[in-house]
């Protein structure tokens, strides 16, 4: 992904330079640049694809997330505060989590269910 940035970058950093679209466009290779980027893309999707498909069969309740916000999850994932919000996805009824912060050596823990009427 970061040399398809990179790349991409740089190509509009040369059309910049040259806004006439005719001329920006005829830059040599631009379309197999193109089209090497876009192949590329495809196959950084299909991996993060079946790596949320991984996760989503170790715990099948992402089934019920989009990607986005599946990817949101394990990315603050040691953070739990931030994973509140798609707890409701997960769990119909189900408000948040009641959780305990880390003591000594130890990791938050979840020690409850809030339902939407605070049961």
């Amino acid at each position: 992904f970061d040399e398809v940035n990179d790349g991409f970058i740089d190509m509009m950093k040369r059309i910049f330079e040259d806004p006439l679209a005719t001329r920006a466009c005829a830059q040599p290779r631009m379309l197999d640049t193109l089209n090497s980027f876009e192949a590329t893309l495809d196959k950084v999707q299909k991996s993060l694809n079946d790596y949320l498909e991984k996760k989503r069969q170790t715990f099948p309740r992402f089934y019920f997330l989009s990607n986005d916000d599946l990817l949101e999850i394990l990315g603050q994932a040691r953070d739990p505060e931030q994973v509140q919000k798609h707890i409701k996805k997960c769990f119909e009824g189900v408000k948040n989590l009641e959780l305990q912060p880390p003591s000594q050596n130890r990791r938050w823990e979840a020690i409850g269910l809030i339902a939407h009427d605070q049961e």
